[in-house]
């Protein structure tokens, strides 16, 4: 991982404000939707900021690439978030690129009730950036449903984008992801995810992570990714995500 990130991570509480315990604020407490490639129907609270940060090694074809990403959730209205992700790609030692800009808005068309599936939709826009990778910019449209089977969370979800300026290619995505506690503050995820276009489909890629509960509202994750029948990405990472609190009164 790179080390202004590591250093980042470990900065971040001290250097932002201080909040009320989720104890006395549950909306405090941090929904990583990092590392799955799926993420939860679920948005941060009106008012609250959230960030998610992360680095990652991908071994591809003999290639090897590092990256980091941070991402920014805040929520604009009940049942609303908006997301801002942004991340640096090194392909080799000394040439590091800004990858394209994704904006988008997570709308959770449900609330969230025991025993009932909670449904969300997540329009959003890719800018391209940065002169590393020839990438068009994109409209992109996902659907996600989460339910819980006890302490079991399950996370399913289906993504098509359109490229500017590449007619009749549509590109999708599926992911399911499924976690939950593995023994006191430590919990588990598993997850299987692909992609592909109108000419066929990427190898499958299994994930699989830990994480860490270090206060409600600070969570770390690790875990690594690999192709399920043999070829393609094989990546291992590490993050964390921290809520900061209310930023703004509704």
């Amino acid at each position: 991982m790179p080390r202004c990130l590591v250093l980042a991570l470990c900065l971040a509480p001290a250097l932002l404000p201080a909040q009320q315990g989720p104890a006395a604020d549950p909306s405090r407490a941090a929904r990583p939707e990092r590392p799955t490639v799926a993420t939860h129907a679920f948005a941060v609270a009106r008012g609250y900021l959230e960030f998610e940060a992360g680095g990652a090694r991908v071994r591809r074809d003999g290639a090897r690439d590092a990256s980091a990403i941070l991402s920014a959730k805040l929520g604009v209205a009940e049942h609303v978030q908006l997301t801002l992700i942004g991340s640096l790609t090194s392909t080799s030692p000394g040439v590091t690129a800004a990858d394209p800009v994704y904006a988008g808005f997570k709308w959770q068309l449900t609330d969230e009730r025991a025993g009932r599936p909670t449904f969300a939709l997540l329009p959003g826009v890719t800018l391209a950036t940065g002169p590393r990778r020839a990438r068009d910019a994109a409209l992109s449209l996902m659907g996600v449903v989460s339910h819980a089977f006890g302490p079991v969370a399950m996370d399913l979800n289906v993504a098509a984008t359109r490229l500017n300026g590449v007619d009749g290619r549509l590109p999708f995505l599926w992911a399911a992801s499924f976690g939950g506690p593995l023994r006191g503050r430590v919990g588990w995820g598993l997850e299987a995810y692909g992609s592909g276009d109108d000419a066929g489909t990427q190898p499958t890629q299994l994930l699989g992570f830990l994480g860490y509960t270090v206060r409600p509202w600070l969570v770390f994750d690790a875990g690594t990714s690999v192709p399920a029948g043999g070829s393609g990405a094989r990546t291992i990472f590490a993050g964390a995500t921290y809520n900061v609190g209310r930023v703004f009164t509704p």
